[in-house]
């Protein structure tokens, strides 16, 4: 198994990964704006989510980090994988931000 890291500066892109490799996304969150990120759409053809978690850059309350998503490479074909950073109660509300990834998962070799 594999892992691959993508990051902001990586969307738009694509990335090809092989069945049960890892694709972590980290993204740059400020929690107590209210704004965080959720999945648009989740690429479930191909990926299987492992959930999220937050990384504090600093140890102060209201600090930013960055949140990491964690997906396996479960199925064979091409998806785009598209996160909204958004405020869970502004839902009508366009996005402060959106990453976007086109993702091809091929059998192993």
């Amino acid at each position: 198994m594999r892992s691959m890291t993508v990051r902001q500066a990586d969307s738009g892109g694509a990335v090809a990964l092989e069945l049960d490799d890892e694709l972590i996304v980290e993204l740059g969150e400020t929690p107590a704006t209210g704004f965080r990120w959720s999945l648009a759409q989740d690429a479930a053809s191909v990926l299987t989510s492992r959930g999220s978690t937050f990384t504090a850059s600093k140890a102060q309350p209201g600090a930013g980090g960055i949140a990491i998503w964690r997906f396996v490479a479960s199925g064979r074909g091409s998806a785009r994988l598209v996160l909204k950073c958004v405020r869970a109660w502004e839902k009508e509300v366009s996005a402060c931000a959106t990453f976007q990834l086109d993702v091809s998962v091929s059998p192993r070799a």
